[in-house]
């Protein structure tokens, strides 16, 4: 909890807080969060995840006024694909590889430990969410060091 707690102290502070000087929670529209969002990813050259978590941040900020009180209106960040981060819109579809393609990236891969990897991510649809892969696989393989 605390590292999250600190993660969003980060994010407020490193990265929103000079934008939303002066902007009252009410008046936020918008059409200033992505502006917001446009002059983080220009000035810092953040990774698309990084938007994207700030993007989250900001909507839960509005949930939680919403949720007590300080905002009547809607939340102004709610939902994906509600303000585009890093040129683009994370709903846009994505390339899937083809049973082929899969099946050739399986008979190149010698390990055993990254032929399941690649098995479970293009079969369950986790091949859209590496970081999920990741994480499934953890603490339950063991990897070869590169």
């Amino acid at each position: 909890m605390a590292r999250t707690i600190k993660g969003y102290v980060d994010i407020f502070d490193n990265h929103i807080k000079e934008h939303v000087s002066g902007i009252r929670l009410k008046d936020f529209r918008t059409v200033d969060g992505q502006k917001i969002l446009d002059n983080i990813e220009a000035e810092k050259k953040l990774p698309h995840g990084s938007l994207v978590h700030i993007r989250s941040f900001l909507s839960g900020v509005f949930a939680f006024a919403k949720r007590t009180g300080a905002l009547d209106g809607v939340n102004p960040i709610q939902g994906r694909g509600t303000i585009e981060v890093g040129g683009h819109n994370d709903t846009e579809p994505t390339y899937a590889y083809t049973l082929e393609e899969i099946v050739k990236m399986l008979d190149v891969l010698e390990n055993e430990s990254y032929r399941t990897m690649i098995t479970v991510a293009a079969f369950t649809g986790l091949s859209q969410r590496p970081k999920r892969v990741k994480h499934l696989f953890r603490y339950s393989m063991s990897f070869p060091k590169l």
